[in-house]
């Protein structure tokens, strides 16, 4: 019995180690880089912050024990699938776009990708960060703390180097709405393997992308009367904006299964963790 823990084990760490090397790929092939900013921010400024990044990840490799390390490949293959399932299978609508951040954003600013939400018949667009949970429950509280103090602050989140080519933006995004999203280890796995093998049929129809999108609905409305209680009338459009976006592409979901994917979202142990992380807002 021990062999066969053992070797179940060896095979479940290769599958994540072959998950987590095509996510890299595909997040740093579509990555956004300072050095391209060099014109807006000035040279030296540039070299600065990615003197910053290396510096960070120097910090982060020598403290992170074992366990850690699996957790953030299995973020990295998450951050991946949503990266691209958000466009290929319209997980997130059929308007929206995902832009990987630059790792500068991704360490200082906690922003690992940008949704932007694009209406063609009117040219608007709206943009959302995602955060996502790379320790599966254990820093959400953390989190909701500083997008707390953003609200307060009648800040929210921002990036310093953001490129959108529908909207002709490049350089800086601010008051940008922030949420946090993820999921079981285990489900990353089951859907990391789907994605591996290229099953997009199964990956168009897979729940986790009901649970992502009610985990954002349910946190934009907490933060938005949140938002609304301390006065912040600014910060209470901008949610109100992100709510409707996300409810509408929501409900539309509804015709795909969404009630039958309630069991799944009740069952998984990320999205009660971010249930309990809100409390503080009440």
């Amino acid at each position: 019995m021990k062999f066969e823990r053992d070797e179940s084990k060896i095979i479940e760490k290769i599958m994540i180690d072959k998950m987590h090397e095509k996510a890299y790929s595909v997040l740093m092939e579509n990555i956004i880089c300072p050095e391209d900013f060099a014109d807006l921010y000035g040279a030296e400024n540039v070299k600065q912050d990615i003197e910053y990044v290396k510096k960070m990840e120097n910090i982060f490799k020598n403290e992170s024990l074992p366990e850690t390390k699996e957790m953030k490949k299995l973020a990295t293959t998450l951050e991946a699938i949503i990266y691209e399932q958000a466009e290929l299978n319209n997980w997130l609508g059929p308007d929206a776009e995902t832009i990987k951040t630059s790792q500068y954003d991704d360490i200082k600013n906690k922003v690992d990708s940008v949704v932007e939400f694009y209406k063609e018949e009117d040219y608007t667009s709206s943009h959302l960060a995602l955060a996502i949970d790379e320790t599966f429950s254990f820093n959400i509280n953390e989190k909701f703390n500083r997008i707390k103090k953003e609200i307060e602050k009648g800040e929210l989140t921002q990036i310093k180097y953001f490129v959108s080519e529908k909207m002709n933006l490049r350089g800086e995004l601010n008051k940008l709405p922030r949420v946090v999203i993820g999921t079981n280890a285990k489900t990353i796995q089951i859907i990391g393997e789907l994605w591996l093998e290229k099953k997009q049929k199964e990956l168009a129809k897979h729940p986790v992308q009901f649970l992502l999108l009610e985990e954002m609905l349910l946190q934009i409305k907490t933060f938005k009367d949140y938002a609304q209680k301390i006065g912040q009338a600014d910060i209470v459009a901008i949610y109100d904006k992100t709510e409707k976006i996300l409810q509408k592409i929501y409900n539309e979901k509804k015709d795909e299964g969404l009630e039958n994917a309630r069991q799944f979202i009740e069952d998984d142990k990320v999205y009660d963790a971010i249930i309990n992380g809100l409390m503080i807002f009440h």
